[in-house]
């Protein structure tokens, strides 16, 4: 089967569409692979919202959160949430090397980021 390719302004609505328009704002960190439901939260870092710019070459970026980190904390992926607490889970993305760990409370800095491809089997 032959791969489908997708123009600027497709690519661009799609991200869009995964951006902002999920409705999944919401940051939170997980201490392990969040799965398609969420899981591995960690509860005691409390969700930060994020507002997404409009598309550039299939890709939208939200603005950049600062999570409230308490000391002796690990976790190595981010979600996205429709909601504060409780609401529903959007995707997880894994952090950069193999997580990160706070032996001493701290702030950690996530800029998530949706982006379509050029090209789909």
């Amino acid at each position: 089967m032959a791969a489908t390719t997708y123009g600027m302004l497709a690519r661009d609505a799609v991200a869009a569409a995964l951006g902002a328009g999920a409705g999944a704002n919401w940051i939170s960190l997980h201490n392990g692979d969040p799965g398609a439901t969420g899981a591995n939260e960690v509860t005691s870092i409390p969700r930060k919202q994020t507002t997404f710019a409009a598309p550039v070459d299939g890709e939208a970026l939200g603005s950049m959160v600062a999570m409230d980190v308490g000391p002796n904390t690990d976790f190595t992926h981010y979600g996205r949430w429709t909601a504060s607490t409780g609401g529903t889970f959007h995707s997880g993305t894994v952090l950069p090397g193999s997580g990160e760990h706070y032996s001493a409370a701290g702030q950690y800095f996530v800029t998530p980021k949706t982006a379509q491809g050029a090209t789909a089997a």
